[in-house]
């Protein structure tokens, strides 16, 4: 009986499915969860520059803290609301192909293979700008500490030039303020900084403090020749000065007042030198209202949560469009299961092969 028994083989067919593989209950789990976590994350990093803001994450300036956060997550917002609201385009180029149907460009009818160079070039344009997205927001995080680290120093060095009362670092603080290129603004900054610590070791305890009284010194012997001596070689470094400015106009004139005088000017001198201030730390200058290289800082530091939501925002849409009109994984790699060929193990040549895989035996 058992060798009249036939064997019959129901090969599994082939069938469309959103989702891939009919039996791949894991893998089916495992992109509706990423898929879900992807939604989410849109939402996540419009919403993350608050806390990261109230947590202190990301060095900031304390003048700009709160307004950071609002602009930053509100551009953000903006970013997802745009995105949407041009998903249309943006799915056309994703998923359709470029001879699905005769269009024209421009108001004039483009021919087919123009027609498939152009939307093969915007595909590839979407395609990437997820990836182009993520590069800029690493680019931009560090082109902003490398700003905030010179902002720093600005900082450091305009409360170190306001605290010295000289004439010439009064020159220093115009001149880096009268200019918009942060080149000059640091090479400025390290000068001041440099000029404070030569007068310090010039001077030594010769401090100057300005009071509602008027002006106090306290100076040791000789500390008058010590200071004509410093503000003449001061006046020699910059008389002239490479940055054309209000430092080399202040040193030209302490030297032609010395010289047309014949005599030794030390009032002169120790108001154009000033007294040697103690350089505030990065802690103490991050309270300043007046922020150096504000505008640099605010765009870069909106840059980095801006690209990055917008990467978010264009993968999870392709996902949302991808589920939208029931497009599988395997027909957007090219392999539409839909139409079985020869190559599919399932499908036997006659009644007898058995396919190379298990199938339902009966």
């Amino acid at each position: 009986m058992t060798g009249n028994r036939r064997k019959i083989v129901i090969a599994p067919t082939p069938t469309p499915n959103a989702f891939g593989p009919t039996q791949a209950s894991r893998v089916r789990t495992f992109a509706t969860f990423f898929k879900s976590y992807m939604s989410v994350w849109t939402l996540v990093v419009a919403a993350l520059p608050i806390p990261v803001g109230a947590f202190k994450l990301i060095p900031t300036f304390d003048a700009q803290r709160s307004y950071l956060s609002v602009y930053t997550s509100l551009f953000c917002f903006l970013s997802l609301g745009f995105i949407f609201f041009q998903r249309h385009r943006l799915g056309y180029y994703m998923f359709r192909e470029a001879a699905a149907s005769p269009g024209s460009t421009g108001g004039f009818s483009m021919p087919q293979a123009v027609r498939n160079i152009v939307a093969a070039l915007y595909r590839g344009f979407v395609e990437w700008l997820p990836l182009a997205c993520i590069a800029l927001s690493v680019f931009a995080v560090f082109r902003y500490h490398s700003i905030f680290t010179d902002a720093i120093l600005i900082a450091q060095a305009e409360a170190t030039a306001d605290a010295e009362k000289g004439t010439l670092a009064g020159a220093f603080l115009i001149d880096i303020a009268g200019t918009n290129d942060r080149a000059r603004k640091v090479a400025l900054s390290n000068l001041v900084l440099f000029e404070n610590r030569n007068t310090f070791e010039a001077l030594g305890s010769l401090t100057i403090d300005r009071t509602d009284s008027g002006r106090r010194e306290t100076m040791s012997p000789g500390s008058m020749n010590e200071s004509y001596d410093e503000a003449v070689a001061k006046a020699d470094r910059y008389h002239a000065f490479e940055y054309h400015g209000n430092v080399e106009n202040e040193a030209n004139r302490f030297l032609k007042r010395t010289l047309s005088s014949g005599m030794h000017d030390y009032a002169g001198a120790i108001n154009f030198v000033g007294g040697y201030a103690k350089v505030p730390t990065p802690d103490e200058v991050l309270k300043t209202k007046l922020v150096p290289l504000g505008s640099d800082l605010m765009l870069w530091y909106l840059t980095i949560f801006v690209a990055a939501e917008t990467a978010f925002i264009l993968m999870a849409l392709k996902e949302y469009l991808q589920d939208l009109a029931h497009i599988s994984d395997l027909a957007l790699m090219g392999m539409d299961v839909s139409k079985p060929t020869d190559k599919l193990p399932g499908d036997a040549q006659t009644g007898t092969q058995e396919p190379a895989h298990e199938g339902v035996t009966l």
